[in-house]
């Protein structure tokens, strides 16, 4: 009889080391879905059109000079971008937050398109644990430079990034039973007040791979 419990126990251990190990295999694949999606579309990004005429009644001289001045640096700043991530030796630098944060401010309805992942959602917003991430486990299809984010590695009284190029953190996964639906929140920053958040709804495919099924933008900054 204790063999048989004892038996029992390994076996409960082994499947549960198994199952963890997988879910964790997973929110790797989620996450590096996700990273590759937003790093593309920033790479795709092109620069901003000629901009709308501004009427010189509304604003002071040295406004209008503000506001032109900022333009064409956002622009000058986008072409250079757009021209170095042509050349085969430019890497960026990303820096990753090193923790899976906590979904914040969900406090709205899902569009019935997303009726199907309503029970997930709520169990999204209940999340509680904070995780850690491993940043080499986030596979890459680039040669993009990965490193974990830190306060140190920001200038004080500066608003760009300095010692990378982009900021990229992730929220905690919520996978329902079967593993073959996920929800994600990634937030990417370009500088301290140029950020999306974006919500990501998941699902596996037949073959067993991850898929974008929807998205949803929470802000823009």
């Amino acid at each position: 009889m204790k063999n048989k419990i004892y038996v029992s126990l390994v076996l409960l251990i082994l499947f549960s080391c198994t199952k963890k190990e997988y879910v964790i295999k997973n929110e790797y694949q989620i996450i590096s879905l996700i990273y590759s999606d937003v790093v593309n579309q920033i790479d795709n990004f092109k620069p901003l059109p000629p901009p709308p005429f501004i009427s010189k009644s509304k604003y002071s001289k040295k406004q209008l000079d503000s506001i032109n001045l900022a333009y064409i640096k956002l622009t000058d700043k986008l072409i250079s971008a757009n021209t170095k991530k042509d050349s085969k030796e430019f890497i960026k630098k990303i820096a990753i937050y090193p923790k899976l944060t906590l979904p914040k401010s969900l406090d709205f309805e899902l569009d019935n398109k997303l009726y199907g992942f309503k029970n997930l959602f709520l169990k999204f917003k209940k999340i509680k644990d904070i995780k850690n991430i491993d940043i080499s486990k986030i596979s890459t299809k680039n040669n993009n430079s990965l490193l974990y984010f830190n306060e140190d590695l920001l200038i004080k009284d500066s608003k760009d990034f300095h010692e990378f190029d982009i900021l990229i953190s992730f929220s905690n996964i919520a996978l329902n039973e079967n593993l073959n639906k996920a929800i994600i929140i990634c937030s990417v920053n370009m500088s301290k007040l140029s950020g999306v958040s974006t919500m990501f709804f998941l699902e596996k495919t037949k073959s067993g791979n991850w898929i974008i099924r929807f998205d949803k933008e929470l802000s823009i900054s």
